[in-house]
Order: structure tokens, then C-alpha cells, then sequence
């Protein structure tokens, strides 16, 4: 099986100047992307990948660094609901119960923390996006500028600029994940 990553780069929020115009596509070097800052380059990556349990997932991810710290904002398709994992290095997440979502600093949900654990040896925390509540926040995410995620006082913020782009990556994804659970094995 090959897991072929998907690479969306989207246009920079300086580029932009206000001006509501279509985000633009385009290839980074990654000394580009490490030069400007995952932030600046609006880097999502959308996957196939294979869960511990052996079952295909889809999942989209950006990563970002802040003050020497890096860390991820992923959504995973699963069922019932999607996932949103947040994960950062470091020490593990404060003990509160909910993260909060903001965007371009207004209100966007708060969302009981569904479990915590580490990805890879940063400490994570996943909360569940459920319908109607985050079609919505879809809507609203692909208006907006930059999504912020809160847990207690940790915050970190990932691009979502254009983010119809990686909605339709992660249904193609989940098109070839069908296709290939429909394989004989």
C-alpha cells in the first residue's frame, strides 16, 4: 500500500491585504516554508494513514511553532464524528475539561476533551466534531483566517484560509480509504 501525503500551500495572509481574493496554490522549498514560518505558509497536509488498530483514517494537519515549542492542529475523519486532536511538545496539557476554539479571535466552540494521550511523545488532547454544530464551524472556518485552540491557558493557532481546499482533500482521501478497505485481501 502507499500512502501518498497531499500538500496544500495556500496564500499568505499578508499577501491577501484584505482584498477577498482566491487563495492561490503554490509549491514552497521547505527552506521556504521553515524561512517563513508554517503560519505564514498556510501548510496543511492531508493523508491516508493507519491507525494501531489497522484501520485507514484520513486525516489533515498543519503544524506550527511558538515560542520554540511546536506543535499540531489535526482533524481526523472517524466515526460516528470527526476528531479534532491538538498536540504539542512539551509538558502534557493542563487538567481542565474543554477546548475552546476562536476564530480571527471570536468565538467558535467549546468542546469537551474527549481523551488525552501522547502523539508520538508529544501530549495530545481530542475532542469530537459533531454534526450540526460542525458543519457549521466549516462554514465559518473556510471564511476566516487563522483557528485558535485553547486548553486552560495554551493556546495555538493554524491557518485556515481557503479551507474548502482541504475539506475536498479530505473527501478524496476518504474516497481512496473506501476503495481500498472494498479490496480483497
Amino acid at each position: 500500500m502507499r500512502l501518498v501525503p497531499v500538500i496544500l500551500l495556500l496564500s499568505s495572509i499578508a499577501a491577501l491585504d484584505g482584498a477577498q481574493a482566491q487563495p492561490q496554490q503554490r509549491a514552497l522549498s521547505w527552506d521556504e516554508v521553515a524561512r517563513e514560518g508554517v503560519l505564514r505558509a498556510h501548510l496543511w497536509t492531508v493523508s491516508l494513514l493507519r491507525l494501531p488498530d489497522g484501520a485507514l483514517t484520513c486525516e489533515a494537519a498543519s503544524l506550527g511553532r511558538d515560542n520554540g515549542a511546536d506543535y499540531a492542529i489535526r482533524i481526523r475523519a472517524a466515526q460516528p464524528n470527526p476528531l479534532l486532536i491538538v498536540s504539542r511538545a512539551g509538558p502534557p496539557f493542563p487538567s481542565v475539561h474543554d477546548v475552546t476554539l476562536t476564530l480571527d479571535g471570536t468565538a467558535l466552540a467549546s468542546l469537551p476533551i474527549r481523551s488525552r494521550q501522547s502523539f508520538g511523545a508529544d501530549p495530545a488532547v481530542t475532542v469530537e466534531l459533531k454534526e450540526p454544530e460542525f458543519g457549521r464551524m466549516l462554514a465559518r472556518m473556510n471564511a476566516g483566517r487563522m483557528l485558535t485552540a485553547q486548553v486552560g491557558r495554551q493556546a495555538v493557532s493554524v491557518p485556515v484560509i481557503g479551507f474548502d481546499d482541504v475539506t475536498a482533500a479530505i473527501g478524496e482521501c476518504n474516497e481512496q480509504r473506501e476503495a481500498q478497505s472494498r479490496q480483497p485481501k
